[in-house]
């Protein structure tokens, strides 16, 4: 009986550590260290137990207390992560289904229930100002207006977004592409359109990253702009491989920190909003699955609550349909409470609705009509230099929506920049 116990106790201690190890190193790092925790890690101890008793009693031999070392083992390790690394711990639990799909459901269930007991309350952010200019649409050019010059950006624009970095009076621009993000800081009276910052996707040899749409906003509530990304790794023929969701946390001086993982998994859309109506915003994440899979091709919906400043939590999902390849926020039943559109690219599924609610975002309502998707590639009034003088910027050539943005200023720089600038000291980001 003590022995079964104490294997169990075992195996919960080795498990708890490989599911912190996978979610924070590659597979193979995590498979030796649980390789070390289970094989090394028990001998080590034991036949330092052994040393240590031989003197007090001779009869102490190396089999004879290997279960009371592994026991003793099981105890330091669940003591050690409940007090160090309960959130993380919790954080790795939730995103289980989606990275140990082959677990079967009844151990994903464990695991997520495990999961939400071990996250700490959700604490709201303090409030900070907001710096992020809303992407409304800007009226047609007036006559007589600078006819603007054009720059090429990448090959496929999906956000455009206005901020203020604290560079300078003029607003800087952040452009959501295919690629990656871009960060653009205008400097008219130099004649030059600097990056200032390049986040750009990845994935292994073989494999191709792409970017959907990006969110920018105050994400930890410290007063600077942060970037959230939504990433799709998949394969040449479109048979998804992972992903995720990953936040760049703004730094002083405009700037931007290395991105931190809120969600690992093929992310088809990623928005932030309040859809318990707590006054808090969540984080929800359309997984895309495997549509080429033969058993249980749907994506499913997966919102995460706030588990600090900058952290969240898995607090549950919805099932989708096939391929999942676009998300946005809106109260489509007014209600007060948003509700999440999820549009599909699969047999001509269009957007469902999932009705936001206090237990979360609920199953899609097909009697419910979805809000239009937000435009955010328009044409936009936006501050570019230093004077009164309302500017714009926008796609060069809507409707196509490639790599060419359009600059319109109020007064015309000494000369039209004809490409963008990389900054001597562009900071490179990966996803």
């Amino acid at each position: 009986m003590k022995v079964t116990v104490g294997a169990a106790l075992y195996a919960v201690a080795a498990t708890a550590v490989f599911v912190l190890a996978d979610a924070r190193f590659d597979r193979p790092l995590a498979l030796a260290i649980l390789a070390f925790v289970v094989g090394v890690a028990p001998l080590l101890l034991t036949a330092g137990l052994v040393r240590a008793f031989r003197k007090a009693d001779p009869r102490a031999r190396f089999l004879s207390t290997l279960a009371g070392a592994t026991g003793v083992l099981s105890v330091l390790l669940l003591l050690g992560v409940g007090l160090f690394l309960r959130a993380p711990l919790a954080r790795a639990l939730s995103a289980a289904p989606e990275r140990y799909p082959a677990l079967g459901a009844g151990p994903l269930r464990a695991m997520e229930a495990v999961g939400r007991w071990l996250a700490a309350a959700p604490i709201p952010p303090p409030p900070g100002p907001s710096n992020v200019a809303r992407a409304t649409a800007a009226p047609a050019p007036a006559p007589g207006a600078p006819a603007g010059f054009v720059v090429e950006v990448c090959d496929q624009i999906y956000t455009i977004v206005t901020v203020d970095l604290g560079g300078s009076d003029a607003q800087e621009i952040v452009v959501g592409c295919e690629d990656g993000v871009h960060v653009l800081w205008p400097r008219p009276q130099s004649s030059a359109i600097v990056e200032r910052t390049r986040i750009r996707t990845r994935a292994p040899d073989g494999q191709q990253a792409i970017a959907r749409d990006d969110r920018v906003a105050d994400v930890d509530g410290d007063g600077l702009v942060d970037i959230l990304t939504c990433v799709l790794v998949a394969t040449e023929r479109g048979g998804t491989r992972g992903g995720g969701v990953w936040l760049h946390r703004g730094q002083p001086g405009g700037l931007f920190a290395p991105g931190k993982a809120l969600f690992r998994g093929a992310c088809g859309g990623a928005d932030l909003g309040d859809v318990t109506g707590d006054g808090r915003a969540e984080l929800v994440v359309a997984s895309v699955g495997n549509p080429y899979r033969e058993a249980y091709p749907e994506g499913h919906l997966v919102w995460l609550a706030r588990d600090g400043r900058a952290d969240f939590v898995r607090r549950g999902s919805q099932p989708l349909l096939v391929n999942p390849i676009a998300l946005w926020l809106a109260d489509a039943n007014g209600d007060g409470i948003l509700d999440v559109i999820v549009n599909h690219g699969w047999d001509n599924d269009g957007p469902v609705v999932l009705p936001g609610s206090s237990r979360g975002p609920g199953p899609m309502a097909p009697e419910l009509a979805a809000p239009p998707r937000p435009d955010r590639r328009q044409r936009i009034q936006a501050r570019l230099d230093d004077d009164a003088q309302p500017d714009f910027v926008g796609p060069a050539h809507p409707p196509s929506y490639d790599g060419a943005l359009r600059f319109e200023l109020s007064a015309a720089p000494p000369a039209l920049p004809a490409a963008i600038t990389p900054a001597p000291d562009r900071q490179d980001l990966e996803d």
